[in-house]
């Protein structure tokens, strides 16, 4: 079971052995990272470096001698690779998704394999997408048929990260001619096993993330021995939806991670800048919007946090909650770079100024937003469960509104994760939302009471919509639904959490200011009339300038960072 303590300790190790990625001192560093970028190609040192740290160690469970507890730690410690470079992040947590089937459905033959190839430094792809099919898994093609003593693969993978690259790959394979929920398997291939049949496809040109080997492969009568299954044949949907619970919470990581950098250029070069007699951070406008966007960037990185924290507490709403996260977070931290953009002005563009790094997050970050589930095939999740949310409101079990004290207090520890606890859906009111109805907390009651309006609009809206039988999950409506509800979800996290760890966050400067103007921010985006106070933006700025000065992660968990 992880602590705070512990997390802390964890955190301030892995940063101080990165060391500060705008100096040459590390090989992590921004330098660097531009120049593989210009060249589009992977920053393979630093990917070793962080190797060597023993971080693989933290992606293999306890019970195969690994580290990986809590994924509170994963969270962390990917998005301090994140604030360095995306590019690195996203090809050292890949392998974590290539694991996850068979961490999840694995034998103990296939999981020793996995850990082997970890600890010699391999990385391990998910071939998942088809171009023909997208996000439409279920209507992929590649094929596997069963013989007496083997499966035999045919078929072309396409927009997969490391597949040329990776050592090895988990593979979704349909396994019976008519598809369907139990039409597909899962199977292990490591290439050094392979004799013939299979052809990499060429590097895909892409906008961000330029050094990522995203490629593909054919396959062409492919033999696997009988044991590449992994698995039950024909529930290689349901590892699959699984699995992409566990992704799409810790995809937020990468997200916060570059907003993290985006927002420290900025608010550097905002310092540094002198304009109309003054340096740019003291021109009103300059202050307020970056007052705005470091509590959007805390908004962000709570939600992130107490779902990771979720994953081991309550496990079974993992699979409405991480399509939330998977949503929105990603939006927001573009909007959050986007808004970085309008300080630095040209600098935003620009590839060789010391601020260079910023265009190359712009780029990068975009990404998340797209794979493990598009934003727009999580928007469909939350809307397909809005309307048996309004009717199950006020039903959540009392039980389960006492784990929410273990999710989002840091000072309780934090069980360790266990993927096999995973649920396919939620058949139970959201009681994140629900939570709020026995929330005792005087000084935010006011914000507490504000959230549980908005809920009960949403809720009648959606009733309303269905009386008039005008609710279609997949239309422009109801995904516009969908994204206020992950709005107020939002709101909800964050006002568990001040409530939870108020006294931590007021040492760190993170007082009622930060959870006042969190609310206010949120109500704008669902009512874009709704009043935000100026005071509470030039405050917040100060509150980044100082955690800038000190030398501290943009973060609700604000640890040490190298200077």
């Amino acid at each position: 079971m992880s602590s705070y303590i512990s997390l802390m300790q964890l955190i301030h190790s892995f940063e101080a052995y990165l060391g500060n990625p705008e100096t040459q001192n590390t090989p992590v560093n921004f330098k660097q990272s531009l120049t593989y970028d210009e060249q589009e190609l992977l920053a393979w040192p630093q990917i070793k470096f962080i190797q060597q740290w023993n971080f693989m160690e933290y992606l293999i469970p306890c019970e195969l001698g690994g580290k990986l507890g809590a994924l509170d730690s994963t969270y962390a410690l990917i998005k301090s690779i994140s604030r360095r470079d995306l590019t690195t992040a996203i090809a050292v947590g890949l392998s974590f998704l290539g694991a996850l089937p068979l961490w999840l459905a694995g034998n103990i033959k296939q999981q020793q394999k996995i850990v082997a190839l970890f600890r010699r430094g391999e990385i391990v792809a998910f071939a998942l997408t088809e171009e023909e099919h997208g996000s439409d898994i279920m209507a992929n093609e590649v094929v596997a048929k069963a013989y007496e003593d083997g499966w035999q693969l045919s078929g072309n993978k396409w927009c997969v990260n490391f597949a040329t690259l990776g050592h090895a790959a988990s593979i979704l394979c349909r396994t019976h001619d008519k598809g369907g929920p139990l039409g597909f398997s899962v199977f292990f291939l490591d290439k050094s096993d392979v004799e013939s049949g299979f052809t990499p496809t060429p590097k895909l040109p892409t906008l961000g993330v330029r050094g990522l080997d995203i490629s593909g492969f054919s396959l062409n009568k492919v033999f696997l021995p009988q044991e590449a299954l992994v698995g039950k044949e024909r529930h290689g949907l349901e590892l699959t939806y699984k699995i992409l619970q566990v992704s799409r919470a810790l995809c937020a990581s990468f997200s916060v991670g570059g907003a993290d950098t985006a927002l420290r250029l900025t608010l550097s070069f905002s310092l540094t800048r002198h304009l109309y007699n003054k340096n740019a951070y003291d021109i009103p406008v300059v202050k307020q919007r970056l007052g705005e966007q470091f509590t959007q960037l805390l908004i962000a990185d709570c939600m992130g946090l107490v779902i990771a924290r979720a994953g081991s507490v309550m496990p079974q709403k993992l699979s409405f909650w991480s399509a939330i996260i998977k949503f929105l977070i990603p939006k927001m931290t573009e909007d959050i770079v986007d808004e970085c953009g309008l300080v630095l002005g040209a600098r935003a563009y620009l590839r060789t100024t010391e601020w260079a790094m910023f265009q190359k997050i712009r780029r990068d970050i975009k990404v998340v937003g797209l794979f493990d589930g598009s934003s727009q095939v999580n928007l469909s999740l939350i809307a397909s469960s809005l309307l048996p949310q309004a009717r199950m409101r006020g039903s959540c079990p009392k039980n389960q509104l006492m784990l929410l004290e273990q999710i989002f207090d840091l000072k309780k520890g934090c069980p360790a994760f266990n993927i096999t606890d995973l649920g396919l859906f939620m058949h139970e009111e959201d009681s994140i939302l629900a939570g709020l109805s026995v929330l005792q907390s005087e000084q935010i009651a006011p914000l507490i009471i504000a959230i549980q309006h908005e809920i009960d609009r949403l809720d009648q809206q959606m009733m309303l919509m269905q009386e008039q039988k005008q609710l279609e999950p997949r239309s422009l409506a109801a995904f516009r639904l969908a994204e206020q509800y992950c709005w107020v979800f939002a709101a909800s996290c964050c006002l568990h959490f001040w409530h939870f760890n108020q006294e931590m966050l007021c040492k760190e400067s993170l007082d009622l200011d930060w959870i006042q103007l969190a609310i206010q921010l949120i109500l704008n985006k669902l009512h874009t009339n709704s009043k935000i106070d100026t005071r509470l933006q030039e405050s917040m700025a100060k509150k980044l300038e100082i955690f800038y000065q000190q030398n501290k992660l943009f973060s609700v968990l604000p640890a040490q960072i190298p200077d």
